[in-house]
Protein backbone atom coordinates (compact mmCIF):
# COMPACT_ATOMS: atom_id res chain seq x y z
CA UNK A 1 0.00 0.00 0.00
CA UNK A 2 1.17 3.47 -0.85
CA UNK A 3 0.92 6.50 1.43
CA UNK A 4 0.57 9.75 -0.74
CA UNK A 5 2.77 12.99 0.46
CA UNK A 6 0.25 15.44 0.94
CA UNK A 7 1.50 18.79 2.10
CA UNK A 8 0.41 19.51 5.40
CA UNK A 9 -1.88 22.19 5.70
CA UNK A 10 -0.65 26.09 6.36
CA UNK A 11 -1.66 26.32 9.83
CA UNK A 12 0.01 22.83 10.73
CA UNK A 13 3.29 23.97 9.27
CA UNK A 14 2.99 27.52 11.15
CA UNK A 15 2.62 24.77 14.16
CA UNK A 16 5.85 23.25 13.77
CA UNK A 17 7.82 25.75 12.70
CA UNK A 18 6.92 27.19 16.49
CA UNK A 19 7.73 23.97 17.81
CA UNK A 20 11.52 24.23 16.52
CA UNK A 21 14.31 25.52 18.54
CA UNK A 22 15.70 28.53 17.94
CA UNK A 23 19.23 29.37 17.19
CA UNK A 24 20.89 33.10 18.04
CA UNK A 25 22.22 34.80 15.09
CA UNK A 26 26.27 34.20 15.42
CA UNK A 27 26.75 38.09 14.51
CA UNK A 28 24.55 38.79 17.25
CA UNK A 29 26.30 36.85 19.69
CA UNK A 30 29.63 38.31 18.90
CA UNK A 31 28.52 41.46 18.91
CA UNK A 32 27.13 40.78 22.43
CA UNK A 33 30.39 39.49 23.42
CA UNK A 34 32.50 42.19 22.22
CA UNK A 35 30.29 45.18 24.33
CA UNK A 36 30.95 42.67 27.19
CA UNK A 37 34.69 43.26 27.12
CA UNK A 38 35.90 46.06 28.77
CA UNK A 39 38.52 48.51 26.65
CA UNK A 40 42.18 47.89 27.60
CA UNK A 41 44.63 50.43 27.05
CA UNK A 42 48.71 50.03 25.57
CA UNK A 43 51.25 51.58 28.20
CA UNK A 44 52.36 54.72 27.06
CA UNK A 45 56.23 54.82 25.90
CA UNK A 46 58.26 56.33 28.65
CA UNK A 47 59.40 59.81 27.30
CA UNK A 48 63.52 60.33 27.01
CA UNK A 49 64.69 62.71 30.27
CA UNK A 50 64.45 66.19 29.02
CA UNK A 51 67.21 68.43 30.15
CA UNK A 52 66.65 72.23 30.39
CA UNK A 53 68.73 73.99 27.41
CA UNK A 54 69.36 76.31 30.15
CA UNK A 55 71.63 73.57 31.65
CA UNK A 56 75.29 72.27 30.60
CA UNK A 57 75.30 68.78 29.59
CA UNK A 58 77.49 66.79 30.68
CA UNK A 59 76.43 63.93 28.91
CA UNK A 60 78.36 62.30 26.42
CA UNK A 61 81.07 60.03 25.10
CA UNK A 62 84.62 62.11 26.41
CA UNK A 63 88.43 60.92 25.50
CA UNK A 64 91.68 63.29 26.52
CA UNK A 65 94.88 62.09 29.27
CA UNK A 66 96.09 63.29 32.59
CA UNK A 67 99.09 64.57 32.60
CA UNK A 68 101.89 64.45 35.60
CA UNK A 69 104.64 65.47 32.62
CA UNK A 70 103.91 67.25 29.84
CA UNK A 71 105.15 65.08 27.03
CA UNK A 72 106.39 62.85 28.85
CA UNK A 73 103.83 60.75 31.62
CA UNK A 74 100.57 61.17 30.25
CA UNK A 75 97.80 58.66 30.83
CA UNK A 76 94.97 58.18 28.31
CA UNK A 77 91.13 58.75 30.23
CA UNK A 78 87.68 57.81 28.88
CA UNK A 79 84.76 59.12 30.72
CA UNK A 80 81.12 58.40 29.09
CA UNK A 81 78.41 60.08 30.77
CA UNK A 82 74.52 59.45 30.17
CA UNK A 83 71.05 60.00 32.22
CA UNK A 84 68.85 57.45 33.33
CA UNK A 85 65.50 57.05 32.90
CA UNK A 86 64.90 59.44 35.72
CA UNK A 87 67.02 62.05 34.40
CA UNK A 88 70.20 61.01 36.94
CA UNK A 89 73.51 61.24 35.50
CA UNK A 90 75.21 58.14 35.23
CA UNK A 91 79.25 57.02 33.99
CA UNK A 92 82.24 54.97 33.64
CA UNK A 93 85.66 55.39 32.83
CA UNK A 94 88.48 53.75 30.82
CA UNK A 95 92.26 53.84 31.91
CA UNK A 96 93.78 51.89 28.92
CA UNK A 97 97.27 52.45 30.95
CA UNK A 98 95.83 50.45 33.64
CA UNK A 99 93.87 47.76 31.91
CA UNK A 100 90.42 49.50 33.28
CA UNK A 101 87.32 49.89 31.11
CA UNK A 102 83.78 50.26 31.95
CA UNK A 103 84.71 51.25 35.96
CA UNK A 104 81.15 52.93 37.14
CA UNK A 105 81.27 56.28 38.37
CA UNK A 106 79.86 57.48 41.39
CA UNK A 107 78.49 60.30 43.18
CA UNK A 108 78.31 62.52 40.34
CA UNK A 109 77.30 65.93 41.19
CA UNK A 110 76.85 68.76 38.81
CA UNK A 111 76.89 72.57 40.11
CA UNK A 112 76.36 74.78 37.44
CA UNK A 113 79.37 74.58 34.65
CA UNK A 114 81.52 72.29 37.44
CA UNK A 115 81.31 68.54 37.39
CA UNK A 116 82.98 66.40 40.06
CA UNK A 117 82.67 62.74 40.11
CA UNK A 118 84.74 59.62 41.78
CA UNK A 119 85.68 55.75 41.25
CA UNK A 120 87.33 53.47 43.07
CA UNK A 121 90.51 51.58 41.91
CA UNK A 122 92.75 49.18 43.23
CA UNK A 123 95.71 51.51 44.44
CA UNK A 124 99.46 49.80 45.28
CA UNK A 125 100.24 52.10 48.34
CA UNK A 126 96.44 52.78 49.25
CA UNK A 127 94.81 48.94 48.86
CA UNK A 128 92.00 48.04 47.21
CA UNK A 129 89.48 50.14 46.14
CA UNK A 130 91.19 53.63 46.52
CA UNK A 131 89.12 56.80 45.93
CA UNK A 132 89.84 58.45 42.73
CA UNK A 133 88.32 61.75 42.20
CA UNK A 134 87.25 63.72 38.95
CA UNK A 135 86.62 67.44 39.14
CA UNK A 136 86.37 69.45 36.03
CA UNK A 137 84.78 72.38 34.61
CA UNK A 138 82.81 72.38 31.01
CA UNK A 139 84.08 75.18 28.45
CA UNK A 140 80.90 77.69 27.24
CA UNK A 141 80.96 75.50 24.09
CA UNK A 142 80.08 72.66 25.28
CA UNK A 143 82.58 70.50 23.72
CA UNK A 144 85.69 70.07 26.42
CA UNK A 145 86.27 70.07 29.55
CA UNK A 146 88.85 70.87 32.15
CA UNK A 147 90.37 69.91 35.38
CA UNK A 148 92.37 67.85 37.91
CA UNK A 149 92.61 64.18 39.01
CA UNK A 150 92.70 63.74 42.85
CA UNK A 151 94.87 61.41 44.19
CA UNK A 152 96.32 60.50 47.44
CA UNK A 153 99.38 62.04 46.09
CA UNK A 154 98.12 65.18 45.25
CA UNK A 155 96.22 66.21 41.88
CA UNK A 156 97.14 66.22 37.85
CA UNK A 157 95.10 68.35 35.54
CA UNK A 158 93.61 66.52 32.53
CA UNK A 159 91.81 67.36 29.13
CA UNK A 160 88.83 65.91 27.91
CA UNK A 161 86.99 66.34 24.36
CA UNK A 162 83.79 65.81 23.50
CA UNK A 163 83.59 62.72 20.86
CA UNK A 164 80.32 61.68 20.94
CA UNK A 165 77.05 61.01 22.11
CA UNK A 166 76.52 58.60 25.02
CA UNK A 167 76.99 54.62 23.64
CA UNK A 168 79.55 55.78 20.51
CA UNK A 169 82.21 53.72 20.08
CA UNK A 170 84.96 53.39 22.08
CA UNK A 171 88.56 54.18 20.72
CA UNK A 172 90.25 51.26 19.71
CA UNK A 173 93.06 49.99 22.22
CA UNK A 174 96.65 51.26 20.82
CA UNK A 175 99.39 49.19 21.10
CA UNK A 176 103.12 50.04 19.40
CA UNK A 177 104.63 46.99 17.83
CA UNK A 178 106.84 45.00 18.45
CA UNK A 179 109.92 44.64 16.27
CA UNK A 180 112.40 41.41 17.05
CA UNK A 181 115.99 42.06 16.18
CA UNK A 182 118.82 40.16 14.86
CA UNK A 183 121.82 40.23 17.46
CA UNK A 184 124.26 42.25 15.22
CA UNK A 185 124.11 46.15 16.27
CA UNK A 186 123.71 47.61 12.75
CA UNK A 187 119.85 46.56 12.75
CA UNK A 188 119.30 47.93 15.93
CA UNK A 189 121.09 51.12 15.19
CA UNK A 190 119.12 51.31 11.75
CA UNK A 191 115.77 50.98 13.63
CA UNK A 192 116.56 53.27 16.00
CA UNK A 193 118.04 56.33 13.07
CA UNK A 194 115.07 55.46 11.02
CA UNK A 195 112.65 57.61 13.18
CA UNK A 196 114.99 60.40 14.34
CA UNK A 197 112.34 63.13 14.18
CA UNK A 198 110.13 61.05 16.58
CA UNK A 199 110.07 59.98 20.62
CA UNK A 200 111.49 56.15 20.47
CA UNK A 201 112.18 53.95 23.49
CA UNK A 202 114.73 51.07 23.65
CA UNK A 203 114.46 48.04 25.74
CA UNK A 204 117.06 45.85 26.44
CA UNK A 205 116.30 42.41 27.95
CA UNK A 206 119.86 41.01 28.22
CA UNK A 207 123.34 42.65 29.16
CA UNK A 208 125.45 43.30 26.00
Amino acid sequence: MTRSRRPLPLKSRTLAAARLPRRPCMRLVLLGMALLVPAVSLPAAIPAPEVSPDLPDFSGLWEGRIVYKPAEVEFALTVEIFRDAGGALLGTVDLPSERVKFRPLRHIEVEGRHLSMEFLLDSEVRGPDAVFKLLADLAPDGKTMRGVFVESGGSRPFLLDRRGDPGSDRPPERRSPVTTLSAQAGELRAAFNRDADRVRLVLLLSPT
